[in-house]
């Protein structure tokens, strides 16, 4: 599973990367950087503190640096160009950039105007032809203007932005390790000992930052682990429980309800007659990054 603080690497252009994804589910995590997710395919939802956004062919999304989001298609899968900016991304001519805080994460209202900037940028930076950095950082600078002359946004001040800063630190050092201990009893109070803060401070954190309580959070990571693993037969139902974190099989089964309708082992069964083996079956992949070929292929269509 993905770290919930994902470090992102920008291994082919400085301070750019481009993804296309397949998403089913994501669970609740953040990023240094800027997001914008350019839906083409499917239909879903985007959660962020702020408000749920929907995504549809065609809708354009921004998630700030370091703001927790979740991407839920609702049982079925959405497929974006996702395109992660450096908050440092042109330091030299615009650094108000990594201070700039966007009020809201719906730009549909540009969408048909930056849609062009962004398969522009996402084809360039797949086809690696001579000087596609150039034409990538363009689209890139282009896209980021439309959106500052077309959205609501605040400068923070030095020390607030210094102050956002470690707060948002302390806030993934402690996502990263409800992450890499879901699968255990993760308490409040272990997270307030690490911290050397009280278990008040922990949950208002969780609530106040992320817009759901600490076990929401760390339910929707056990859920997204037991999705992972539903399509392995070699493991039973109760069996994929316990090692996504749940205590008890009625907990999971109860989970699964409210999301997808019905039990998992009613799922597996669903996707087995939908597939003839249920490892056959993307849908409920949680999240699928095509690969640099794949990418390349899929937006010749677009």
């Amino acid at each position: 599973m993905k770290k919930e603080y994902e470090i992102i690497e920008h291994n082919k252009i400085k301070h750019i990367k481009v993804l296309i994804n397949k998403i089913a589910y994501r669970a609740y995590h953040l990023h240094s950087d800027i997001e914008l997710i350019y839906t083409v395919n499917g239909n879903g939802t985007v959660k962020t503190k702020k408000g749920e956004y929907t995504l549809y062919p065609g809708s354009f999304t921004l998630i700030n640096s370091r703001e927790t989001h979740e991407i839920d298609a609702g049982g079925k899968t959405v497929t974006v160009i996702v395109l992660q900016i450096s908050s440092h991304f042109l330091n030299t001519y615009y650094p108000q950039l990594r201070e700039t805080d966007f009020e809201g994460s719906c730009l549909d209202h540009i969408s048909a105007t930056c849609s062009s900037y962004i398969l522009e940028l996402a084809k360039a930076y797949f086809s690696e032809e001579p000087a596609y950095e150039l034409n990538c950082v363009s689209c890139g600078a282009k896209l980021l203007s439309i959106i500052l002359q077309n959205s609501k946004w605040k400068i923070s001040s030095t020390p607030q932005y210094s102050w956002n800063k470690a707060f948002r630190q302390r806030t993934g050092r402690i996502l990263n390790y409800v992450e890499e201990n879901y699968q255990m009893n993760v308490k409040l109070s272990d997270i307030a000992e690490r911290e050397n803060l009280s278990v008040t401070y922990i949950s208002h954190l969780f609530t106040d930052t992320i817009g759901i309580s600490f076990q929401e959070y760390l339910t929707d990571l056990r859920f997204e682990h037991a999705v992972r693993l539903l399509p392995d037969e070699n493991l039973s139902v109760s069996e994929i429980a316990a090692q996504s974190g749940f205590s008890e099989l009625k907990y999971m089964n109860a989970v699964f309800i409210k999301k997808r309708g019905m039990k998992p082992k009613d799922l597996r069964k669903l996707l087995t007659e939908k597939n003839g083996q249920a490892n056959a079956s993307p849908q409920y992949t949680p999240e699928y990054v095509f690969s640099p070929k794949e990418s390349r292929e899929f937006l010749k269509n677009l």
